[in-house]
């Protein structure tokens, strides 16, 4: 999995677990892993990262350091002066990368020798600007576990910016670039999440605060595999899929066998109540959906979440769900117009194929959790009061509108692109805020006073209808 950020951690000596501030011998190689975060959130793909190297290698320390808005730069450098890594793994996605600028200016104070790798979505689709950085070293442009593995042996043999290695871009002294071409971990290599990084005392439940569906559990998020098959114009996972020649090849399952096994040894490592899988589509491949949630039932038997397409919710989805202990499926609307959603997002589902999915989970004793976006390009204010009707008519127990964010990579940012709808991010501090539109008004799109009236619509209704039991 690529370095893709996905977790929000208090950057405090105190707030971290003692592994974190520990100060490795010199026989130990130290591997920093550094993202940028504002919302509660974990990282499944850095602790497959973690996971798989300590795998492979011996002698390995891995730390952790979130970074979070209005962190004090001074303590982040020191931070790391204490740490002394051996290597420094940044993790970003485009918003992301832009607010973590400031801090890698201030890594201007460390020691030069220190190699430092960027992965995740910001080095994959915008590989030259990334890698124009002057501190950074190399970028993961696929999949990282294997290129980790593979740099942490280089940088032990001392030529960590002198070879090229399978799935990095390298800079070399000289400052040439040596680019590598991405690589897949197979299916039968993928790394289970190594949890023990967010330990406190040996305990995770200190994070079940950062739960959407379960507070008051012990909640844990999991992986049945890696890749999603539907080509979403508005979705990264679109440009991975056509990254590879065979883009079958990037769809991965974990055996389900071995999977509900892992599961089991965490429940009962960490007295886990609440499993979440982060999958964009934990049932893309049936035969393994069914398999999988039928083992989980059996030897796992926890009450979970899960993601999954709107039209693949039928009758015997529901039942093997339900019967297995799904509690919530998370779905994306995105949209309620049909029109919008078919020309601008991909999604071809009709409205009333959407309703007769909501009735079937609903039937099965399943809650549902509905994503909406609002202020995508030539979305009009008569589509975002349709996309209020369709979710009063769906009743979900939770409803989420997101501020669209253009993600490079995507057919839609091509489009905000070739429209000149794009907006400069260093002149919008705004970006996350919900209500502002993160690109240019514009002909045949809704304005940003439109959106003002629009918004006391959407919350009135979050306020009174969202329903999902803690």
């Amino acid at each position: 999995m690529s370095l893709e950020v996905i977790f929000r951690f208090k950057a405090m000596d105190s707030d971290f677990p003692v592994d974190t501030v520990h100060v490795s011998t010199k026989e130990e190689f130290r591997l920093l892993l550094i993202y940028y975060q504002r919302e509660h959130t974990w990282s499944l793909g850095l602790a497959c990262l973690s996971g798989y190297v300590k795998h492979h290698l011996t002698g390995i320390r891995v730390h952790l350091i979130q970074i979070l808005e209005g962190d004090s730069i001074e303590e982040f450098v020191e931070r790391i002066t204490k740490l002394n890594p051996d290597l420094i793994g940044i993790s970003a996605m485009d918003p992301t990368w832009r607010d973590m600028l400031p801090y890698l200016d201030a890594l201007e104070s460390l020691d030069q020798s220190i190699p430092l790798v960027v992965g995740g979505y910001q080095a994959i689709f915008s590989p030259h600007e990334t890698i124009s950085r002057r501190e950074v070293t190399h970028i993961c442009v696929g999949d990282g576990e294997q290129p980790l593995v593979d740099l942490i042996r280089s940088i032990k043999r001392g030529n960590g910016r002198n070879e090229s290695i399978p799935g990095l871009w390298v800079k070399d002294q000289n400052s040439e670039i040596i680019e590598g071409l991405p690589i897949m971990t197979e299916a039968d290599q993928m790394s289970y999440p190594d949890y023990s990084l967010w330990e406190r005392d040996g305990r995770l439940d200190w994070l079940s605060e950062h739960a959407v569906e379960s507070k008051s559990l012990n909640t844990l998020p999991a992986l049945s595999g890696r890749g999603c098959p539907f080509r979403c114009k508005y979705c990264c996972n679109t440009a991975l899929l056509q990254m590879y020649r065979n883009p079958r090849q990037y769809l991965r399952k974990h055996d389900p066998v071995g999977l509900t096994s892992e599961l089991a040894r965490i429940r009962d490592s960490y007295a886990i109540d609440y499993f979440h899988f982060m999958d964009e589509s934990l049932t893309w491949d049936r035969k393994h959906a069914y398999r999988f949630m039928d083992l989980y039932g059996e030897k796992v038997g926890l009450p979970f979440s899960m993601f999954t397409r709107i039209d693949e919710m039928d009758e015997r989805l529901c039942e093997v769900a339900s019967r297995s202990g799904c509690h919530t499926i998370w779905i994306g609307v995105e949209s309620g117009s049909e029109d919008y959603r078919r020309r601008y997002l991909g999604r071809r589902t009709s409205n009333r194929k959407i309703l007769e999915g909501v009735e079937t989970a609903r039937r099965h004793g399943i809650k549902l959790l509905a994503l909406l976006m609002i202020g995508m390009p030539y979305e009009t204010r008569e589509d975002i009061l349709m996309s209020i009707d369709l979710i009063k008519r769906i009743r979900a127990e939770l409803t989420i509108f997101s501020q669209f964010l253009p993600f490079p990579g995507t057919e839609i940012y091509e489009l905000c692109k070739s429209g000149n709808l794009l907006l400069d991010p260093s002149q919008n501090p705004q970006l996350w805020n919900f209500g502002t539109l993160n690109i240019r008004e514009h002909s045949g799109g809704v304005s940003q006073k439109e959106l003002d009236e629009l918004i006391p619509l959407i919350s009135e209704y979050l306020v009174t209808n969202n329903r999902l039991d803690e």
